[in-house]
């Protein structure tokens, strides 16, 4: 799959994105309210890399010139709803990148997979992820567990 918006292009994953996603993942600020703990080896990195390569859930966000910049990850659920994560380096935080990004995205699968129902997961305190989610229409609909979950 590949999406190109006006700065990024959206794509499968591909075995030339290793040293970058361990780069990303290797960041204990990137991976502060995710579920991964940072990469200390690079056979890490290697062994995500080999899962994403296989399962279409996972899309490399990089901007226009290849350069890797995050992921998406979109799974339909059995309610038929659709599940979104993000990432993004830390370099390329507060730049309006994964707004663009899980715009695009969701344009698309509304479009294209006839998506009616998107749902995020957040940390409570990743206030930055709240707020995006915000800024893509999403709404806060409940708070378990330490957990926000959001629906658009």
């Amino acid at each position: 799959m590949k999406i190109i918006t006006n700065r990024l292009v959206i794509r499968d994953y591909m075995e030339s994105d290793l040293y970058n996603l361990y780069f990303t993942l290797s960041s204990e600020e990137v991976c502060r309210y995710l579920t991964y703990r940072p990469f200390k080896h690079i056979e890490e990195a290697e062994r995500e890399l080999k899962s994403r390569l296989k399962r279409i859930e996972y899309l490399a966000i990089t901007l226009k010139d290849s350069t890797y910049i995050g992921e998406l990850y979109i799974k339909k659920e059995n309610s038929g709803s659709y599940e979104i994560k993000f990432f993004l380096s830390n370099n390329f935080w507060h730049q309006g990148y994964a707004l663009e990004a899980l715009q695009s995205l969701t344009d698309y699968y509304i479009e294209n997979k006839g998506a009616f129902k998107f749902v995020a997961y957040v940390i409570k305190e990743n206030t930055s992820a709240c707020k995006l989610l915000d800024r893509c229409g999403f709404t806060m609909k409940d708070e378990k567990d330490g957990y926000y979950t959001y629906e658009l």
